[in-house]
């Protein structure tokens, strides 16, 4: 695979709340790996707004502890989330904006 670089861990930032690491990227956006993947031998961070990746070096040895129990993150779900549905406005708050757009200074509503 090909990699946009190679970058040293220890040159990532790390979020410690979230246990992500990143790296900042030429589109303006961040490349992103977790503790988890890199824990699990994953050494790809993907860009979610382009194409590009980097190859992460790093021993496992300089990795974070993965918290366990009570400080370990929530498991990320899988499952879709409902569509977010809104209500649809009165016919007369619709009919009055649609006014309002039509209306120059002089026009009373």
């Amino acid at each position: 695979m090909s990699v946009y670089e190679e970058v040293q861990l220890k040159d990532m930032r790390y979020d410690e709340a979230n246990l992500m690491f990143f790296y900042q990227c030429p589109c303006g956006d961040l490349f992103e790996i977790s503790l988890e993947e890199l824990h699990d031998g994953e050494d790809i961070a993907p860009c979610p707004s382009c194409s590009l990746k980097i190859r992460v070096l790093y021993e496992e040895e300089d990795l974070p502890a993965l918290p366990t129990g009570a400080n370990a993150p929530a498991e990320r779900s899988s499952k879709p989330l409902p569509p977010v549905v809104a209500a649809a406005p009165e016919p007369a708050a619709v009919a009055k904006a649609i006014a309002a757009l039509d209306c120059d200074e002089d026009c009373e509503l």
